[in-house]
């Protein structure tokens, strides 16, 4: 059910708690959620909501690791992070710094510093808002290699803790590093998927992010709201400045996702990677370069668009994921929320 239910940020004092907490209940019998139930078979009668109420970190700087490649498995941590708290970032409404940290040589070995418009805080006694970063700000990295490296290290307690690689939030004030939730890993493949390089001989219309690997030809199709997502039809390529769990329905049916913003470890990422399908995010203006209707190949490993239809590469068979469980030392039972039931069997091997 991840995504299907309310999140409220920065809630004070006991009236605006219970009616948050309310807020949440009534989530669970939203349009989404009783769509979403209804198409999975489950029964409105016997679903019931579990409230979690925690202390906000106002953070300074904000963003989530993976502690191994999310696709191959790689000793690779990969860390994004933007201005402000950490929500800009999951929800893809921002294109964040993105920083490779090679645990073998203990180096941040890449690094691409985004222009990052925007970013989410606490706004004042309740809720949340979305203000303009500064120019001068836009551009400046968020992690110094320092900050980059300790972090590498507490995601890799996370992953010796529990034996798996893990996805984390994390969020930084002033000196002090607060890590938020940790969660498996369940899209890391045994082996990559190996792409010829025909695939460059194409005219590039658009660049950006490669975000889940493959290759995928079809017609674009423009969304700038979520009301739009029924003119979507099965191959095409779902163009748009960001996806969010209402489109997960039109995302399961096309052949290859664009995204203007957004990094690998954003909504739209996570999903592409757990439903195989190719994706490119951070184009930064997909949604302007590339018309309705216009066919395209979509390279979901360089991050590239290409004009037309090219020959498709002839792509090795992957096979299904398989990470070994591992007993959990822990007293609290971790488990992984799964947005895609057909990645249900993938994430019931992590063990989680």
């Amino acid at each position: 059910f991840a995504g299907q239910q309310e999140t409220y940020l920065n809630i004070k004092g006991e009236k605006s708690l219970l009616e948050a907490v309310q807020k949440c209940w009534a989530s669970l019998y939203g349009a989404r959620a009783i769509y979403y139930r209804a198409k999975q078979g489950f029964d409105d009668r016997s679903v019931n909501i579990a409230v979690v109420v925690q202390q906000l970190v106002n953070s300074e700087k904000a963003g989530v690791m993976f502690t191994s490649h999310p696709v191959t498995g790689e000793p690779l941590s990969i860390i994004e992070g933007s201005w402000g708290l950490g929500e800009s970032v999951v929800s893809g409404s921002v294109s964040p710094d993105k920083y490779v940290f090679d645990q073998r040589t203990g180096k941040v070995i890449d690094r691409l510093i985004a222009q990052k418009k925007i970013e989410i805080i606490s706004d004042g006694e309740h809720g949340t808002k979305t203000i303009e970063i500064e120019k001068e700000r836009q551009e400046i990295p968020v992690l110094s290699d320092d900050e980059v490296a300790r972090l590498a290290t507490y995601g890799k307690v996370a992953e010796t803790h529990y034996g798996i690689p893990q996805d984390v939030e994390w969020g930084i004030v002033g000196d002090t590093i607060y890590i938020l939730q940790s969660r498996p890993i369940t899209t890391i493949r045994s082996s990559t998927t190996t792409i010829k390089t025909e695939s460059a001989e194409g005219k590039i219309l658009v660049k950006g992010q490669g975000a889940s690997p493959g290759v995928a030809t079809g017609r674009v199709v423009v969304i700038r709201d979520v009301k739009d997502t029924g003119s979507v039809s099965e191959g095409d390529i779902l163009v748009t400045k960001m996806t969010n769990p209402d489109m997960v329905p039109a995302m399961q049916k096309v052949a290859a996702i664009v995204t203007d913003e957004g990094g690998m470890t954003c909504h739209a990422a996570i999903v592409s990677r757990e439903l195989g399908t190719p994706a490119v995010v951070g184009t930064r203006n997909a949604t302007s370069v590339l018309k309705p209707g216009q066919l395209v190949t979509v390279d979901g490993e360089k991050g590239f668009i290409y004009e037309g239809a090219l020959e498709k590469p002839v792509q090795a068979q992957v096979p299904a994921s398989t990470i070994a469980a591992s007993p959990l030392i822990t007293a609290t039972s971790v488990k992984v929320n799964v947005s895609i039931p057909a990645a249900a069997a993938r994430a019931a091997a992590t063990g989680a």
